[in-house]
């Protein structure tokens, strides 16, 4: 599976904005990447500062309950937090910058970069060439709700009622306004554009008018991925969830992000392998299994001596039958024939070896012969 890496080196243009309070980073990037924003940080306005993060700890935390701005505030309640989203979309790769006072809970700057159908390289190059500045109609994705211009007056007022399925972090002229389910008035014939985000779902668009109160409700469509079973042998049978899904090589298609799937795969004469699936992107990944043959035991009863008895088996020699213990041959499932030898006289038998199963074949080296007794 390919993953994109988002290399940023920014010349930060943001003098109005920061003082002489701490300021944290959060973001959602990998660590390699998060490395290389503090780097880019470091070397622009923000070059006289000691950018701060939140610990493993407290960043797994919080992003559980879905407080990091709160659990920053904690630590220091008049610094700044810098936040560098990263989302990817159907087609779309963006990147979302937002600068938040904590003293006054107020979103200072909110800025959007968007790449359309970019290559990792493009997108590098098109963050690496932007400047960053304030644009009110970008989109930040906060789950914490902050302070924003009041656009409508408070007389006459429309009430919608606004529920997604998942519910999602609701925007409003770019910036968060809360989570739905969630009551938004203003003055009636008012229009406004509504974006339900959630990371596992496609952006919702959607242009509400106030014209009565009412309820609106919208389902999100998953972002689903999709994943390559190969096995070697091939053709083996494929259970999904313990229905059968066809053969290898084959492609499971429309798999949710939110979603493990149980896979097994089976094929005759070989060990069932087991193994669970979920999605991290919207891209299809492979998954390459090695099948492991089988085994079964035959157990040689002779009159023979182990030590002076070869063994072949399809057609290859594998030593005397006193290298086996018990005299019990180990064998893969499935079609077998052995040869054993001693002195002039040779066995040959056909087997189809079942996995664990445990079978006896009796040999006898002795030639019996026909004697006639006259008297």
């Amino acid at each position: 599976m390919n993953k994109k890496i988002f290399v940023l080196s920014i010349s930060l243009m943001l003098s109005s904005f920061i003082q002489s309070e701490d300021v944290y980073l959060l973001t959602n990037a990998p660590k390699v990447v998060t490395n290389e924003i503090i780097k880019s940080l470091q070397t622009g306005l923000f070059s006289s500062k000691d950018i701060k993060m939140l610990s493993s700890e407290e960043s797994a935390l919080c992003i559980e309950e879905e407080k990091c701005i709160d659990a920053i505030r904690k630590k220091n309640s008049k610094g700044k937090v810098i936040k560098f989203d990263i989302y990817k979309g159907d087609i779309n790769s963006e990147i979302f910058i937002t600068l938040v006072n904590l003293e006054s809970s107020i979103i200072e700057l909110n800025d959007y970069i968007n790449c359309n159908d970019c290559s990792t390289i493009e997108l590098i190059q098109a963050i690496k060439t932007h400047d960053i500045k304030n644009s009110y109609f970008a989109y930040t994705l906060f789950n914490e709700k902050f302070n924003y211009s009041e656009i409508f007056d408070n007389s006459e007022l429309i009430t919608l009622s606004l529920i997604s399925s998942p519910p999602s972090n609701i925007f409003m002229m770019g910036e968060v306004i809360g989570i739905s389910p969630l009551d938004i008035s203003a003055k009636k014939n008012t229009k406004v554009n509504l974006d339900f985000i959630d990371i596992n779902h496609k952006k919702l668009n959607k242009s509400v008018r106030f014209d009565k109160n009412r309820v609106l409700e919208y389902n999100l469509v998953p972002i689903v991925g999709s994943v390559l079973i190969k096995s070697t042998p091939s053709k083996a049978d494929i259970f999904v969830n313990g229905k059968k899904q066809g053969r290898t090589p084959k492609e499971l298609k429309n798999i949710k992000l939110t979603e493990t799937i149980n896979i097994e795969l089976a094929l005759k004469d070989h060990i069932t392998e087991e193994l669970s699936f979920r999605p991290k992107t919207d891209s299809k990944e492979t998954i390459n299994v090695d099948l492991e043959k089988g085994q079964g035991f035959i157990k040689i009863n002779h009159d023979g001596s182990s030590e002076k008895i070869l063994v072949y088996v399809d057609g290859n020699l594998k030593g005397t039958l006193s290298n086996y213990r018990n005299d019990t041959l180990v064998l893969e499932a499935g079609k077998n024939n052995i040869r054993l030898i001693q002195g002039d006289v040779k066995r040959d038998e056909d087997f189809v070896i079942k996995i664990d199963a445990f079978e006896t074949w009796k040999v006898s080296f002795v030639e019996s012969v026909e004697v006639s007794i006259s008297f």
